[in-house]
């Protein structure tokens, strides 16, 4: 099913520009930029941090416009191209990917849709993949209803929370929303399946500090003078619904993304705004807090233009201080950063050079080194044959904001990483961090892809067991009451 290229890289630059909200900064260039299949029609939907490097995810058509199939590359965090895969399986015309995520450094995961174009109804696939991307097995779940899977969430080392949508045929206008837990051979464990309605779930969210499962999406308030409303319901760690929320709408509203930031619950939507003296109701982006406990939201921040076609990307945790929100406006992209009060700090606003048609920009992952890795696809013309799959990268993001946007305090601490001990280190079954400077404070254990795992009180001294994570390399937190934090790599061998 592999077919493996060898290739050289052309690097280009995109120009940038950054804006701070007063005034506009420095250019601003690209570390690199590369066509990742240069022979397809092709488009990019999501880059992951992993293994020290960045996995890119899309799909592309052949010359002919009848196959499509699932494209895998892995670059190293300079930019260069460590190998590809185009993926096609004979029984489908096409193969369409939703979301990819791993547990460990040794293999990741893939999901997705596969269908004929003359069926009526889609196929879930999960798939896994070694170092390589060579494929350690692929699973069709196949039955007689249409199902099309969301996207994934790591539930613990060995167990993976799948969304999906199921519908009767493709043309049916109701939906169930499906959660599973797959183990490591894509065994479905145990699953959760709603009623049927007009819901359309769009991601899950496991917050294992406060066991809780978010699921979040699009509800339809009709099949006939729709509105459009945003969901998210509530399930403890046994799948079990807890509670479901529905926050104000002035008109429709989209949802967009959850994260977990900070130990809080955020929500970004496309927000419908009225703007005098035009009559018609139009969107802009919005960001805002969620009170777990009761669901209510607050400290709601707007960004961005208000327009017909305004729509925001998937956001992503740069650091505890600011998350980082893709933004798109018609034949143009932005990156907004958005600080933890929700005020926005500056935007980049870029175009790409040359004789492009049209663009877009998304799948933004945030490395450890604090780079930016985004991918997405470019129009030539006005010609699906002139549409090119592309990632880039960009310079340590702190750095930068520091230096152009006026930002100093935002990433500084007066905390070094020599007040923080951990011992063993590496470690097996347990490891002690101990710290001299910090008291009554808070511990916080993160994988590589910033997710906690666990979080615990912390007083000079604690030790973590080791023994349930799987092996790789772990971030440990501890971080005051006024917000100051200090962090040390964990290694479990």
């Amino acid at each position: 099913m592999k077919t493996f290229y060898k290739v050289l890289i052309v690097l280009s630059c995109v120009a940038f520009k950054f804006e701070t909200v007063k005034a506009q900064t420095n250019q601003y260039t690209f570390d690199s930029i590369a066509d990742i299949y240069d022979l397809h029609h092709d488009v990019g939907i999501k880059t992951y941090s992993w293994n020290n490097g960045i996995l890119c995810l899309g799909y592309s058509v052949d010359s002919t416009e009848t196959y499509a199939g699932m494209t895998i590359s892995f670059f190293d965090t300079l930019g260069n191209q460590q190998w590809k895969d185009t993926i096609r399986l004979p029984a489908y015309d096409n193969i369409s990917p939703r979301d990819i995520i791993a547990l460990n450094n040794s293999s990741f995961y893939v999901t997705g849709i596969v269908y004929q174009w003359s069926a009526t109804q889609f196929d879930m696939f999960f798939a896994k993949f070694d170092v390589n991307g060579d494929s350690i097995f692929y699973k069709i779940y196949s039955d007689s209803t249409s199902k099309e899977a969301q996207c994934m969430d790591v539930f613990s080392h060995d167990t993976i929370l799948l969304l999906s949508n199921m519908k009767q045929t493709m043309n049916d206008p109701y939906y169930r929303t499906i959660i599973s837990k797959l183990d490591t051979l894509g065994n479905i464990v145990t699953s959760d399946t709603s009623a049927k309605g007009r819901n359309i779930a769009k991601q899950i969210l496991n917050d294992s500090v406060h066991n809780k499962i978010y699921v979040g999406g699009t509800n339809l308030t009709s099949l006939v003078n729709t509105y459009i409303r945003v969901f998210v319901d509530v399930h403890d760690s046994n799948l079990n619904l807890v509670s479901h929320w529905v926050p104000p709408a002035i008109l429709n509203d989209q949802f967009i993304r959850l994260n977990l930031w900070n130990n809080q619950l955020y929500l970004t939507q496309r927000k419908t705004v009225f703007q005098s003296p035009n009559p018609h109701a139009q969107y802009q982006n919005a960001i805002g807090k969620f009170n777990i406990a009761t669901g209510s939201t607050s400290g709601i921040s707007y960004f961005g233009p208000i327009d017909d076609y305004i729509h925001a990307g998937y956001p992503q945790v740069l650091n505890n201080n600011c998350i980082i929100i893709p933004t798109h406006l018609s034949y143009s992209d932005s990156i907004y950063f958005i600080d933890s009060l929700l005020n926005p700090i500056c935007k980049v606003n870029f175009r790409y050079p040359g004789s492009t048609w049209y663009q877009y920009m998304g799948g933004l992952s945030v490395l450890p080194s604090k780079k930016v890795a985004g991918t997405g696809y470019v129009f030539t013309a006005f010609s699906s044959q002139a549409q090119d799959h592309r990632i880039f990268l960009t310079v340590n993001m702190e750095d930068y904001l520091i230096a152009n946007c006026g930002v100093t305090s935002l990433f500084e601490s007066n905390l070094s990483e020599n007040t923080l001990t951990i011992s063993p280190n590496p470690a097996i079954t347990t490891c002690t961090i101990t710290s001299t400077l910090l008291h009554t404070n808070t511990l916080t254990l993160y994988d590589i892809t910033g997710r906690a795992l666990l979080q615990q009180p912390f007083n000079a001294t604690a030790t973590i067991d080791m023994n349930h994570l799987t092996i790789g390399i772990y971030i440990a937190e501890i971080k005051d009451k006024e917000g100051r934090s200090v962090r040390g790599k964990v290694v479990k061998e």
